[in-house]
């Protein structure tokens, strides 16, 4: 091997800002937080996403993250369409883990509309598609932005098990056969 590839840990609790741009101006329409577990029975340096929140639109961490996010989509030049931005916020600050110019995946653009009022698909296919007409309604120039209402509350889970081995079935209706009124959908849903 010819060619070594490290990568810095990075010790923080990491975000998800999604946004949407056009003309150049930028629109956050959801910052979610990450819940991390350390460490697996089977691999102990095993780091795993058990799932994420969605947050307020605003505070302190909320406006230093969509800020950075912000100058990052200027740096790297995204004019139009929806981004999917991930940022470790560590003791040095926000550093960026991903950017891509893309809609959150799974079921995130439909989360975002349920708990907000408006899916993240919709702001895509307004800014690309449709004149940009909502995104204009909600776009606030200098220092002040768009604070996206919060209308339910949202979390996504992955259920992990603590123990080695493989599903011999699916989980999905043992899920909602407990009736829980905050369960939406389990994936996969075989």
């Amino acid at each position: 091997v010819n060619v070594l590839v490290l990568q810095e840990f990075l010790a923080g609790t990491e975000y998800i800002v999604d946004t949407v741009s056009h003309g150049g101006r930028h629109l956050c329409v959801a910052i979610w937080v990450y819940t991390k577990r350390k460490g697996l029975p089977w691999n102990p340096s095993a780091i795993l996403s058990e799932g994420n929140r969605l947050l307020p639109p605003d505070g302190e961490i909320q406006d230093t993250l969509t800020s950075y996010v912000f100058s990052v989509l200027d740096a790297v030049g995204l004019k139009y369409g929806p981004c999917h931005t991930e940022v470790m916020f560590t003791a040095r600050g926000p550093i960026l883990v991903e950017v891509n110019c893309r809609l959150h995946g799974l079921q995130g653009p439909h989360l975002i509309g349920m708990a907000t009022g408006t899916s993240k698909a919709t702001y895509a296919v307004d800014a690309l598609a449709c004149g940009a007409k909502l995104f204009n309604e909600h776009y606030k120039e200098g220092p002040q932005r768009f604070l996206y209402p919060v209308q339910k509350h949202v979390v996504q889970m992955v259920l992990i098990c603590g123990t080695q081995g493989f599903l011999t079935r699916g989980i999905a209706n043992s899920v909602y056969a407990l009736k829980l009124p905050s369960v939406y959908k389990v994936l996969p849903a075989y």
